[in-house]
């Protein structure tokens, strides 16, 4: 999450198109670190994994697009056979512009404090707060983690 995190500063810095990619939910997908982003780059680039990279090739930017999306992924049977998975599963993505997130948020990311980031769909502004560990339940606290490695 740290590399996305500097990669998507770095974009809005240079005044660069940056898309941030996180899983909502999935199924029938092998367990994956639920903190894992991907930020997708104008020029095509994916820092970051989505489900071990299973799922990377499966989101994409829109260019100049200003919401952000939620988008439905089926990996087909080719799909799961080149992942390297027994059937192909599915998962839903929200895939937004590193621009209309928070700026609080990459701050919070930059110095790998735990976030939570809350959404309203169709509606304005997303909202991000730091917690601390004590504010939260543990198992709450670990998905939000960065720092965080389950064994």
């Amino acid at each position: 999450m740290y590399g996305a995190a500097i990669t998507a500063v770095s974009c809005l810095r240079a005044n660069t198109e940056a898309h941030i990619a996180w899983i909502l939910s999935s199924s029938g997908l092998p367990p994956h670190d639920p903190t894992e982003v991907v930020t997708l780059t104008a020029g095509g680039g994916y820092i970051g994994s989505l489900c071990n990279g299973i799922l990377n090739q499966h989101v994409e930017i829109i260019p100049g697009s200003t919401r952000g999306r939620i988008v439905s992924v089926n990996l087909t049977g080719t799909d799961a056979l080149i992942a390297g998975i027994p059937d192909g599963g599915s998962a839903k993505v929200a895939i937004a512009p590193a621009s209309i997130l928070p700026d609080s948020l990459w701050a919070s990311l930059l110095e790998r404090a735990p976030v939570i980031l809350t959404a309203t769909i169709a509606k304005a502004t997303p909202n991000c707060e730091t917690v601390n560990r004590e504010e939260i339940f543990h198992d709450l606290f670990y998905l939000f983690d960065v720092s965080a490695v389950r064994s």
